[in-house]
């Protein structure tokens, strides 16, 4: 849920998840980019994952209340590794548990 910017990390989440992927599992990628990097990772993965899109404020409520898992798989780098990412209150906040690459400030 959120930011879906080729540091997110987006991707190699993907590629993990289709290794484990069973009947009873869904990924939902909810957010939304023009970017050409995630709109080829749209195309290339569409059978796989359901791209939710853009949702407003007043629903994403929704997802974080359906959801048991909470990614938040950034590429490691000054930038991300400096990062707070509000996104793992909002995550715990909704009862979701949280898997993250290991930021100095989520440790």
């Amino acid at each position: 849920i959120g930011g879906v910017a080729k540091w997110s990390g987006l991707k190699e989440a993907i590629e993990s998840y289709l290794k484990i992927k069973t009947s009873n599992t869904a990924f939902l990628v909810v957010g939304e980019s023009k970017e050409e990097y995630f709109l080829n990772l749209k195309q290339k993965y569409a059978n796989d994952i359901l791209f939710i899109g853009a949702v407003s404020p007043e629903k994403v409520g929704n997802y974080f209340k359906s959801i048991d898992i909470g990614l938040i798989p950034f590429y490691l780098n000054d930038f991300t590794n400096n990062a707070f990412p509000i996104k793992a209150l909002e995550y715990l906040a909704s009862g979701s548990q949280v898997i993250s690459t290991p930021l100095k400030y989520l440790k």
